[in-house]
């Protein structure tokens, strides 16, 4: 009898803070995800270990790694129920590889079909677009970005993606053929070599699983990178998320026109169609899609973008605080580049107002 082996610890690690990371994270649960597979194919390999690190009061590390192929459908059942309530999602390279990875694997398994918004905050696209840094290193591994940043004498384990599918491979043979492991999954005992054999199958389990653990650990050390880059402006161009009452938005698309603010988000909880007009903006959602988009008129003037706040719904007095608000009024572009912290600030304040708005209607 096979079962998946789960790891789960709570952890001692040193916060991460910074105003601009308070504005986007403060009230959303996030986690740091890192998967092994078997290959670099969504259809045909394996998810065969979930890692997720939640960085909560208490960071709590867990991890669910199987004994065959076979138990990928279980794994990723138990799996789907620790990290479906995070929010936010830290990876490296998870745009490219995990997150889509995990979606068609869910799909394959009719676990789910359908994945709430969720803030991708992938550190290897961050590093490689906005950090100068990036550009004087050899590749982009996550093992050299860490050596950069001072952090690798942190790591222990020394095996790549690629080794610990190979080490998983020959972990999983070893189960499927020989004796029980103390405290892991039943092996066959008539081996003779069964001890051996059961020694050997422990050992390539705890360098699986701390390969995957140090990613997850190193990967919550990487955030200080969000220190050397723009953050306002990153968000602005990737998306994040705003709470509405009990519906979440994430913003996906912020244009900017001369006449016209345009924004889109995918939506969660929001089961009301709307589409609410008036002078200043056209609020529509579409609740069987899940797309809300929100345009906001806007005056160009002497090459700057400008909002009138005073014609939105919404108590925007916190924005007087950036030298881009004044006489209530939003610069949202002065020629030159947006004001991305307050346009985004902005934002969230409007829509939970316009949506408020809206319901009233």
């Amino acid at each position: 009898m096979h079962m998946i082996y789960r790891t789960d610890e709570t952890i001692a690690l040193p916060g991460f803070y910074s105003a601009a990371w308070h504005m986007y994270s403060d009230g959303f649960r996030v986690g740091v995800l890192d998967l092994e597979t078997t290959g670099l194919s969504r259809r045909h390999d394996s998810i065969v270990l979930g890692g997720l690190l939640l960085l909560q009061e208490q960071p709590r590390l867990v991890q669910l790694l199987c004994s065959s192929q076979s138990e990928e459908e279980e794994m990723l059942r138990a799996f789907w129920k620790l990290m479906r309530d995070c929010q936010i999602l830290i990876t490296y390279n998870g745009d490219s590889f995990d997150l889509p990875f995990l979606r068609e694997r869910l799909r394959r398994w009719n676990i789910t079909a359908y994945m709430p918004p969720v803030l991708s905050l992938d550190l290897y696209q961050i590093f490689r677009t906005y950090c100068p840094m990036a550009q004087r290193l050899c590749d982009l591994r996550q093992t050299t970005v860490e050596d950069a940043f001072g952090l690798s004498a942190l790591r222990t384990d020394e095996i790549s993606g690629e080794e610990s599918a190979q080490l998983f491979f020959r972990y999983q043979s070893l189960l499927a053929a020989n004796s029980q492991i103390p405290g892991g999954p039943v092996l066959n005992s008539s081996q003779s070599d069964g001890g051996q054999d059961a020694f050997e199958a422990e050992a390539l389990r705890r360098r699986i699983l701390l390969h995957n653990r140090d990613d997850l650990l190193q990967l919550s050390r990487l955030m200080r990178m969000l220190h050397k880059v723009d953050l306002h402006r990153i968000m602005s161009r990737r998306g994040f998320l705003i709470r509405c009452g009990q519906a979440l938005l994430h913003i996906d698309a912020i244009t900017l026109h001369k006449k016209e603010w345009r924004i889109e988000a995918s939506t969660d909880g929001l089961p009301q169609d709307i589409d609410m007009f008036d002078a200043a903006l056209r609020l529509t959602h579409q609740s069987c899609s899940h797309r809300l988009q929100l345009l906001v008129s806007v005056m160009y003037l002497q090459g700057c973008i400008i909002c009138d706040l005073e014609a939105l719904p919404g108590d925007f007095s916190p924005l007087r605080r950036y030298p881009d608000c004044e006489s209530g009024y939003l610069i949202l572009h002065d020629g030159r580049k947006a004001a991305c912290a307050a346009m985004n600030h902005c934002l969230n304040i409007l829509l939970p107002a316009a949506l408020s708005q809206a319901g009233q209607h």
